[in-house]
């Protein structure tokens, strides 16, 4: 056979056949809108008793709003301190290099010139521990105490029970 009598009959083959093997695009939405309207008619399932399943209510919607604005105040007050704490950690830590350089510290470093030359370990580094121990009183002198690590894992789910109970019973 020739290509050119080929190409119409292939051309005629395929359309002729398509109608045969795809089904009506308006039998497709039948079955869809029937399906549809079998579900319009089913009555609606009642709850059950499991107690993950919350109806939604304008009760329950008032405890979720409310146990988010605590969540979101309580979060903002957290927030708050965590700069806080880190400004002050900043402050100590320079309060604590300046104080590295003063006066009083350079008298407690000295301490070590005044330890004989044939001196043993054991004295070493019992002058040693002496100046570290009247270098960190020092410190706590002039820049007071290390600012206190907040626990964040601990505060954030106190924030989270806190914010649940203001929301209160939703049943």
């Amino acid at each position: 056979m020739n290509g050119r009598k080929v190409a119409p009959l292939l051309l005629l083959l395929c359309t002729g056949l398509s109608p045969i093997a795809a089904p009506p695009l308006e039998a497709q939405f039948g079955g869809l809108g029937r399906r549809i309207t079998e579900g319009a008619n089913k009555p609606v399932a009642l709850p059950t008793n499991d107690p993950s399943v919350v109806p939604i209510t304008d009760k329950v919607l008032e405890g979720f709003e409310r146990a988010m604005k605590t969540e979101l105040t309580l979060r903002g007050e957290l927030r708050n301190e965590l700069e806080a704490r880190d400004a002050a950690e900043k402050k100590h830590a320079a309060c604590k290099q300046e104080v590295a350089g003063s006066p009083e510290a350079q008298q407690i470093i000295m301490q070590l010139a005044n330890v004989p030359e044939n001196a043993t370990t054991e004295q070493m580094m019992k002058v040693m521990a002496q100046m570290a121990q009247d270098q960190e009183a020092l410190v706590l002198k002039k820049c007071g105490p290390v600012p206190a690590p907040i626990n964040t894992a601990q505060r954030l789910l106190d924030i989270e029970q806190r914010a649940a109970a203001s929301a209160g019973p939703i049943r």
